[in-house]
């Protein structure tokens, strides 16, 4: 169970430990930092205390120039009014003296630090000495009156402030300690709060089957994380789109094939052991039926393709010379009377050959709804909104009001194509599969029953 736990949180645990680590870092520099610069104010408030103390005999000195030197040191050290962690202590003869009450170890500190001073040393530095413990600052001036050589120690006791810098830095650590806390909390909220829409993402995606793609991953916000939302919702509608297709396929193969392969079984079976007049007759249906399913299987793999994004590969052609290449190709599909027409200067961005598949097929749809002299027209314009109009325009039939809706179902046939044509009712739904991926559209403009039909392939993308 604490295994499965931290697998499901263990991108928010590295988060946290991340941010946890970082800012105990960051506060273990800042409390080095503190200490080290709260030891280097604590001695150096000292040294000024001592040196103040020095200054002050000199003016004492100053004002007393007929008085022995050693007197006025001893004067001083007796008299001095100073702090509770400061004694100014005389040194004659190498005897320490002071005002009464001056700690023993105070006094032995003066005595070692009068025996580092050179006798012609100007004095007056601080040093700092250590001794039982705690801190002390120290100032040496030396005093010549003739013969004799006096001293006057200062000595400034730093272990009360140190101590104090110590309780700080204890506060420090345990503010520190409670931040880490605060932080860490914090961090593994915040975590949570950033990975919550990734979790939701994955209990959709978990959801999700082939039977089941309608689901979306709810967008929340306009950050990185959104937009990653949004993409997998455009990656779950381009699945969609494609096993929406796959099982149109399938569906259409199942439907579409059935029909002619029990054609081909139920020929081939009575073939068997006929005559010869039989079995030819038997061949030429089974080649017809082969043939009809190849262009089927032809037709649904455009379908297919047809959701791809890469179905066409648009490129800047002249109008004028794209017409007049289909209306060439048209004339073998039947004897018409042929007319075309298209602006001579126009350009177009489109794929040539997927137009041309699509006006021929509704050339061909033309011709199996005309007669031969009827007259068979393409022609090409610019309407009001830019749009290049592809009208293919015959004097047949014409379609039924009933099926002009039909038509442009897949597999959809009208009343006269039931009656004996042989499509498979795919050639419009071919066309406006392309027309689509143009963005545009194929529309029954004009279909009066024994008049005839014009219908309409719109195409964007003019270039003048």
């Amino acid at each position: 169970m604490t295994v499965r736990v931290l697998d499901r949180f263990s991108v928010r645990a590295r988060l946290t430990l991340a941010v946890t680590t970082w800012t105990a870092l960051a506060l273990t520099v800042a409390g080095l930092a503190l200490a080290r610069v709260g030891d280097h104010r604590v001695m150096a408030d000292a040294t000024d205390v001592t040196r103040g103390v020095i200054a002050d005999f000199r003016e004492a000195l100053e004002r007393a120039p007929t008085s022995p030197a050693t007197e006025v040191v001893t004067a001083f050290a007796q008299d001095a009014v100073l702090g509770p962690d400061v004694s100014a202590i005389a040194v004659v003869d190498m005897v320490p003296s002071s005002a009464p009450g001056a700690p023993a170890v105070r006094l032995l500190i003066a005595t070692d630090a009068v025996g580092t001073v050179p006798d012609a040393a100007d004095g007056g530095d601080s040093t700092v000495v250590e001794r039982d413990g705690s801190t002390f600052g120290t100032s040496v001036l030396p005093v010549q009156d003739g013969d004799e050589q006096s001293y006057l120690v200062v000595v400034n006791d730093v272990g009360t402030d140190l101590e104090a810098l110590d309780d700080l830095m204890v506060t420090y650590a345990l503010i520190a300690l409670a931040v880490l806390i605060v932080t860490g909390l914090s961090s593994w909220w915040i975590a949570g709060r950033i990975l919550s829409p990734l979790r939701r993402l994955h209990r959709t995606a978990a959801s999700i089957s082939a039977g089941d793609l309608d689901r979306r991953v709810p967008v929340t916000g306009s950050d990185d994380i959104s937009r990653l939302q949004q993409t997998v919702n455009s990656m779950l509608d381009r699945l969609e789109t494609a096993f929406a297709a796959q099982r149109d396929l399938l569906d259409d193969v199942s439907h579409e094939l059935r029909t002619p392969l029990t054609v081909m079984r139920g020929h081939l079976e009575t073939a068997r052991g006929a005559d010869p007049a039989t079995t030819a007759e038997v061949h030429a249906i089974v080649i017809e039926e082969i043939e009809r399913t190849t262009r089927l299987v032809g037709d649904l793999g455009v379908l297919a393709d047809a959701r791809r994004p890469d179905f066409v590969q648009r490129g800047p052609t002249r109008l004028a010379d794209l017409v007049d290449r289909i209306a060439r190709k048209s004339t073998v599909l039947g004897e018409r009377s042929w007319a075309h027409d298209a602006p001579p200067d126009l350009r177009v961005s489109v794929d040539a050959e997927r137009v041309t598949q699509a006006v021929l097929q509704l050339v061909e749809n033309a011709v199996g709804h005309t007669r031969r002299g009827d007259t068979i027209s393409i022609r090409a314009s610019v309407l009001a909104d830019d749009t290049v109009a592809i009208d293919v325009e015959d004097t047949g039939s014409g379609i039924d009001p009933a099926d002009r809706d039909v038509v442009f179902r897949r597999f959809g046939r009208g009343r006269a194509d039931r009656s004996g044509a042989q499509g498979h009712g795919l050639g419009l739904t071919i066309v406006s599969a392309i027309a689509e991926a143009h963005g545009g559209t194929v529309t029954l403009l004009v279909s009066t029953p024994g008049v005839g039909s014009t219908f309409r392939l719109t195409l964007p993308g003019a270039l003048t």
